[in-house]
């Protein structure tokens, strides 16, 4: 018996040989820890490499989107590229780095992490400090 307004469950019970099954863990939606961010060299014919930074909350697939910008971005931001920072997708641009072409210079480099699993999708936009040369 007990009392009113208290319920009690019970887990791993087993009735004549019989086990009721472990409760699976919670899917929890991924979250940044450490900012996507860009490396390599910012030269045509190199490469320009993507990190993809560090998550937390449960197994993820990610997908990568290279972005060339005309608008230098000081901080990485949680979301697509928006508006204002000029930028566009990079046909083909899906792989964790980019071979840096003559279409390149004179803008930046932005690289967008996306993670996603059942309990939904986070992005990681990297920020942009060098400006591709020749």
């Amino acid at each position: 018996i007990t009392p009113a307004g208290q319920n009690y469950a019970i887990d791993d019970v087993a009735f004549n040989g019989g086990t009721t099954p472990t409760l699976p863990a919670p899917v929890i939606k991924p979250a940044v820890r450490v900012a996507a961010s860009t490396g390599g060299t910012a030269k045509v014919g190199k490469y320009a490499t993507g990190l993809r930074g560090s998550w937390t909350g449960s197994t993820a697939t990610f997908t990568y989107r290279w972005y060339r910008c005309t608008v230098v971005a000081s901080r990485a931001t949680a979301a697509a590229p928006a508006s204002a920072a000029k930028c566009t997708f990079i046909s083909g641009g899906t792989t964790i780095n980019h071979k840096v072409v003559t279409a390149d210079v004179g803008k930046y480099l932005r690289l967008l992490v996306t993670a996603r699993n059942s309990a939904g999708v986070t992005y990681s936009l990297s920020k942009t400090s060098v400006k591709v040369t020749k």
